[in-house]
């Protein structure tokens, strides 16, 4: 939608011009504007991300407890615990909540649901709908929290993510493990 906007844009503002200012002005413009872009554009850099010299302290995280309604609600109505029924280590726990996650959909690159709400996206995929990575990693973090294992959703870039068209990252998540007190990286969407 905003690229097409943008277009659209470009061009009025090129017919007022060329209207305005004559075409053999907006020729010369349009060529020169190209030749600078063609010229110039590889060696324009995206300036890197600043931190702050306080960027060292780290804030608290809050995650759901496994008694929020919404945690409540996702281990019942798609019966976690079955899923995790038999398992006392947390890591086979995850690896089982993963293939869990993986299985309710098939991947589509560009679909989104009409909310980030992991019982939105699960009963949504219900009636056939599939989802990004994103999705994959929005309902294995509720499902990690709704159990009781602290989770967070992370966003992996390449190093042209500002600039690219398609193909700029992946989503995955992290889940504590208290067993061996670490967070591991878990992409539901592979299983």
């Amino acid at each position: 939608m905003g690229s097409t906007f943008t277009f659209t844009a470009i061009g009025v503002l090129l017919l007022l011009a060329g209207y305005f200012c004559g075409w053999r002005a907006l020729g010369i413009v349009v060529t020169v504007s190209l030749a600078f872009i063609f010229i110039a554009g590889p060696h324009l850099v995206v300036p890197r991300v600043e931190w702050a010299a306080s960027a060292g302290t780290q804030g608290q995280f809050i995650f759901h407890s496994p008694d929020d309604p919404g945690s409540v609600r996702l281990r019942t109505e798609f019966g976690l615990n079955d899923v995790l029924r038999g398992i006392e280590d947390e890591l086979e726990g995850v690896t089982a909540l993963a293939g869990w996650v993986n299985s309710r959909w098939s991947h589509s690159s560009s679909n989104m649901p009409s909310s980030p709400d992991p019982l939105v996206i699960l009963r949504e995929a219900a009636e056939g709908a599939s989802f990004r990575c994103v999705e994959y990693s929005l309902v294995m973090v509720g499902a990690s929290q709704a159990v009781g294992m602290p989770a967070r959703v992370v966003g992996l870039k390449t190093r042209h993510a500002a600039t690219a068209r398609s193909a700029a990252g992946h989503v995955v998540a992290e889940v504590w493990l208290e067993d061996i007190g670490k967070w591991v990286v878990v992409d539901p969407q592979l299983g």
